[in-house]
């Protein structure tokens, strides 16, 4: 329940931020690649390819999105600014900082 709290009711609590604030000029939501149904490709998810997942937290990820494509339809259809949405992933392998010899 923490995950589905944390990532879909915290997502929508950040969108109804973005909705009160009249200053806004641009907003970033970034999620992860994780809102995509894992089917085990080798190369990276698109935006046209399906969401959710049969573990809770990419179900959340996944609803998070929905909701997000829902606001942009009918809440923010009206606004004057830019929004993008950016799916991060863990693509990039290997150490960030070498180990001590």
């Amino acid at each position: 329940m923490a995950t589905y709290e944390t990532n879909f009711m915290g997502g929508v609590n950040l969108l109804e931020s973005v909705r009160e604030a009249n200053s806004l000029k641009a907003f970033i939501f970034i999620t992860s690649d994780k809102a995509y149904e894992n089917v085990e490709w080798e190369w990276g998810y698109r935006e046209n390819d399906r969401l959710g997942g049969i573990d809770p937290y990419s179900a959340s990820k996944g609803t998070i999105e929905i909701a997000l494509s829902s606001y942009i339809r009918s809440v923010f259809k009206d606004r004057d600014w830019s929004l993008i949405s950016a799916r991060a992933g863990n693509v990039i392998g290997g150490e960030i900082f070498p180990r001590s010899r």
